[in-house]
């Protein structure tokens, strides 16, 4: 009972010594706050017509139909804001998690997404990540995105390919 009773203050004493080693440091949390944001404006309609294409034009996964480009037109923006990121969300495909799923139901078209690139139209922007950096200068810029109708499938059955995506945008 003794031994037991000495080790306690032992412990104690080398629990309260361990803690006394951490230095107490702090965290400055910068920002700003604006009024308003920029106003977003997607092409002339808000709607980015992919056109039509043939079943034909798929023959294996991964193939794709022609560039459709989109202009993403920034205006009104604060002159404080230098820099924005867009971002594409909605339905991913369930076999390309980087494409935007067609919708489903009676009628829609299977076995294909589609798929946003950047201006370069070399790689993916997958849904969900955020662009490459638009400088914002004179209170506005355009950014041009690409889409394309790909196959995830090396068979695409006919049917209505429409999809909806939700743009977020930050101003790192």
């Amino acid at each position: 009972m003794k031994k037991t009773l000495l080790i306690i203050p032992f412990l104690i004493a080398t629990t309260f010594a361990s803690m006394s080693t951490y230095a107490a440091n702090s965290v400055n949390f910068v920002g700003n706050v604006y009024n308003t944001a920029c106003t977003l404006t997607v092409g002339n309609t808000g709607s980015v017509q992919m056109g039509n294409v043939l079943t034909g034009d798929f023959t294996a996964a991964g193939d794709t139909t022609r560039d459709v480009e989109f202009p993403v037109t920034f205006s009104g923006c604060p002159n404080a804001i230098p820099n924005a990121q867009i971002k594409f969300d909605g339905s991913a495909d369930s076999v390309n998690s980087n494409l935007l799923a067609i919708n489903t139901g009676t009628g829609m078209a299977k076995g294909l997404g589609i798929a946003i690139y950047e201006k370069n139209k070399t790689q993916i922007l997958p849904l969900g990540t955020f662009s490459s950096s638009i400088s914002l200068t004179g209170g506005g810029a355009t950014a041009n995105f690409v889409a394309k109708y790909m196959a995830t499938s090396s068979t695409v059955s006919a049917g209505g390919a429409n999809a909806t995506a939700n743009i977020t945008v930050i101003y790192p």
